[in-house]
C-alpha cells in the first residue's frame, strides 16, 4: 500500500458490527469511530493517502462507485459462486 504518511491501520478483525461475509471490506474512520462499508470506506481510505488521492474524482462517476460498492460489499449466497467449467 502506497500510505507515505502512516493513516491506514490494516486489520482483519471483526468490526463491532460483527462478522463480516467473505470479500467484505468495512472501514472505521478513527477519528470519529464511524464504521463505512462500500465504496464509502474505500473513499475515505483514497483521501488519506496522497497517491491515491488523485484518483478520488472516479468516484463522482456513479458506474465506477457501483462497481467499487460490488467489488468490496463480499459474497452473498451465490454471489462469489466460481462458475463450473
Amino acid at each position: 500500500m502506497l500510505d507515505w504518511l502512516g493513516r491506514v491501520d490494516i486489520s482483519t478483525e471483526d468490526p463491532t458490527t460483527g462478522p463480516l461475509r467473505m470479500g467484505e471490506v468495512v472501514v472505521e474512520d478513527l477519528s470519529d469511530h464511524q464504521l463505512l462499508r462500500g465504496a464509502e470506506g474505500i473513499e475515505l481510505i483514497w483521501r488519506n493517502i496522497p497517491a491515491y488521492a488523485l484518483f478520488l474524482p472516479l468516484f463522482r462517476v456513479p458506474a465506477f462507485r457501483r462497481y467499487v460498492d460490488k467489488e468490496v460489499s463480499g459474497c452473498d449466497g451465490d454471489a462469489c459462486e466460481v462458475p463450473k467449467g
